[in-house]
């Protein structure tokens, strides 16, 4: 008898005796024997749990095993399929070869590794044999790399595209097969698994792509489907300050047509009108920026203000500056009316022959050293840009007259002294924008003239004229801004089609006005259909026009390719697919 059992054993003598004093002290004695004797079921242990670890690292190993001899399964199995089919022949049983799958296990079940048999065993061990089966076939295309025939490079390419992607979905795709033949049950047919396994193995292959792809539509809902081209006239933009429609800077045809949809409904068509204002003077001082004005319309008066100064400043520059008539001007002036002269016809021909001879006809009175005060020069560039403004109907003349112009500018440069040289080229820069709006305002449609604002049309045609050789090569400050307005020209696309006649019924009837139908009619006030369709379009557009509505729409930072490779899916589907088989 143990000292405890004989506590007990005294314990129950004085409880029988009625001895209480003694019953409770031996009661006391008892307790702390037994705390001593029993340890804390609350308390942690560090005894490692040995086996547990071994059949856990013997189930990894195997699966693991298992999943980097599925490719070399797949090549042994095949070349032993015209032997098995030759076993068919009855006598020739002898001759069938068991798949290489079979053998690898039993190989392994021979040399002590353990089975997988609970369902969270199985399920991590598919887990294992998915990943290290992806491995197995990346290990394959780095061993190929070095081959010599164009088709294993191929080979060894495709195997090798994104590891890491490819590990991932084949894990994902090995247990979706697992899960799935798990929810089979035990009772299904065999057949039955399979196919489970199949299923579950393409839903857990494409499901990390799904989720992804689903995640990246709603952090970044409208990607860009704009051309290289068109995305750097939107970055241009927004250097600008511009503020594009979201329809436009993402290239969402369907954000187009909402857009224009709701500039041509009740309670939304007058802010869509004040957006579309407020657009255009962005864009006019944008322009007007680069002729040193500060303005946010291209009036008539705004445009009389920049010429004016410009005038100015250009007088102020050649005061002081004496001009030397040398052979460079003599030459330009001379291939000017070679270029020019003989091609014009014969009714615009005296329009330049005239400008070319007052300044030939004005060097006999120069003297052998030919030099020419600034401001009589800038006097005569003066009266030829004019005159170039009033020929604007006849392109040629103009471009001839504008030719003059420049080459005269060109000699007062060549004679001005450092300090002033750069105010001068910067005058000639503001007066070369301003020719090109000046010449898009006169032009347009009678809405723009009328408010004060550009037609884009209108600019293209203007810088295009201009400089016919540069435009398509991108030359001059004015040629991005011409096409981000041929970009925002673009904006409202089939007017009056049935993409917008379905647009504007989805915003207001089909959708909002219906369920608000129902909801009224469920609630006896019919009318609730009504509101809700009437109120749908200017909500929207607030959201559109919104700051935090812009950038969310508007944001590219998932817009690029997926990580997850359409070669890498498949390589990890078709792994999956394998294990599901065996």
């Amino acid at each position: 008898m143990t000292k405890y059992e004989e506590v007990i054993a005294a314990l129950k003598a004085a409880d029988a005796a009625g001895n209480t004093e003694d019953a409770q002290r031996l009661v006391t004695i008892a307790d702390g024997m037994r705390s001593q004797s029993q340890p804390d079921p609350a308390a942690p242990t560090n005894e490692p749990n040995i086996t547990a670890f071994l059949r856990g690292l013997g189930l990894g190993t195997r699966a693991g095993v298992s999943g980097l001899g599925s490719l070399s399964g797949m090549v042994y199995d095949a070349a032993a399929l015209p032997q098995n089919l030759v076993s068919k022949i009855p006598g020739l049983g002898g001759l069938y070869t068991s798949p290489f799958s079979s053998k690898l296990q039993e190989g392994m079940t021979a040399v002590g590794l353990p089975e997988a048999k609970t369902d969270s065993e199985k399920l991590q061990s598919a887990l294992t044999e998915g990943a290290s089966g992806a491995l197995g076939g990346v290990g394959f295309g780095k061993t190929l790399a070095n081959a010599a025939t164009p088709m294993l490079k191929r080979i060894a390419n495709l195997l090798t595209t994104q590891p890491v992607v490819q590990t991932v979905l084949g894990a994902t795709g090995g247990a979706g097969g697992e899960l799935a033949q798990q929810a089979a049950g035990e009772n299904a047919s065999p057949e039955g698994k399979v196919a489970a396994g199949i299923a579950g193995s393409v839903a857990g292959s494409l499901a990390p792509g799904a989720v992804l792809g689903a995640g990246r539509r709603i952090l970044t809902p409208l990607p860009s489907r704009n051309t290289p081209e068109a995305r750097r006239l939107v970055d241009v933009a927004a250097r600008e300050g511009i503020d594009l429609p979201i329809g436009v800077a993402t290239g969402n045809k369907m954000m187009k047509f909402i857009e224009s949809g709701l500039g041509e409904l009740p309670f939304s068509s007058g802010m869509v009108q004040k957006q579309n204002q407020n657009r255009a003077e962005q864009f006019n001082a944008a322009l007007m920026k680069r002729t040193g004005e500060t303005a946010t319309d291209v009036s008539p008066a705004t445009l009389d203000r920049a010429f004016n100064r410009i005038g100015e400043d250009f007088d102020q520059l050649a005061r002081n500056t004496t001009v030397n008539v040398d052979r460079q001007l003599l030459d330009d002036i001379d291939k000017v009316g070679q270029k020019y002269i003989r091609r014009l016809p014969t009714t615009t021909q005296p329009i330049v022959k005239s400008f070319v001879k007052d300044f030939t006809d004005l060097l006999p009175q120069l003297g052998n050293n030919p030099q020419i005060a600034g401001e009589q020069l800038q006097t005569i560039s003066s009266e030829v840009r004019t005159a170039a403004r009033n020929n604007r109907s006849d392109p040629a003349v103009e471009r001839a007259l504008n030719e003059i112009g420049r080459s005269l500018d060109d000699a007062v440069e060549r004679s001005m002294g450092p300090d002033i040289v750069g105010d001068w080229r910067n005058a000639r820069r503001e007066y070369r924008n301003l020719l090109a709006i000046d010449k898009a305002a006169s032009g347009g449609t009678a809405e723009s003239r009328t408010s004060g604002n550009l037609s884009p049309g209108a600019l293209t045609e203007s810088v295009r004229s201009l400089d016919p050789k540069g435009f398509a090569r991108g030359r001059g400050e004015m040629n991005d801004l011409a096409r981000l307005g041929d970009l925002l020209s673009a904006q409202a696309p089939n007017s009056g089609t049935a993409q917008r006649t379905g647009i504007r019924n989805m915003l207001t009837l089909t959708g909002p006005a219906a369920t608000g139908g129902l909801i009224g009619t469920a609630l006896g006030m019919p009318i609730v259909g009504m509101v809700a369709g009437a109120a749908t379009p200017p909500t929207l557009q607030r959201f559109l026009q919104s700051k935090l509505g812009r950038s969310y729409l508007m944001n590219q930072a998932f817009a690029g390719p997926s990580p997850i490779g359409g070669t890498a899916s498949g390589l990890a589907l078709a792994n999956a697919l394998q294990q599901s088989k065996e």
